[in-house]
């Protein structure tokens, strides 16, 4: 396999993880497209539908932007302690379903 079969995004992730940037790392696996897209380690987006919570309305209820909160559930923003407890209390889930739990598997 060579460099240019490869997405570049991918190449700059684990470059990023080399360096110890995970913050970088994530959000160059959330431009990631095709095949070798990555799925974020949580299910946010899924467990926002499952509540019939709109992107907008979560994001009135973390009081942060729409695009942070879309940031967030694509994983091209490092979900913090703080926000996952924002979003578990504005989505009434535990946090570790929201990290484990496909609520579409319930």
């Amino acid at each position: 396999m060579t460099d240019e079969s490869v997405d570049p995004n991918i190449l700059e992730a684990i470059n990023a993880a080399i360096r110890g940037r995970s913050a970088e790392a994530t959000a160059a696996l959330g431009r990631v497209r095709g095949p070798e897209a990555v799925k974020p380690p949580h299910f946010i987006r899924e467990w926002r539908k499952a509540r019939g919570v709109s992107l907008d309305q979560l994001a009135v209820r973390l009081g942060a932007s729409k695009q942070v909160v879309s940031m967030l559930e694509r994983g091209q923003r490092e979900l913090g302690m703080k926000h996952l407890s924002l979003i578990s209390a504005a989505l009434n889930v535990p946090p570790g379903q929201l990290l484990a739990v496909d609520p579409a598997t319930l």
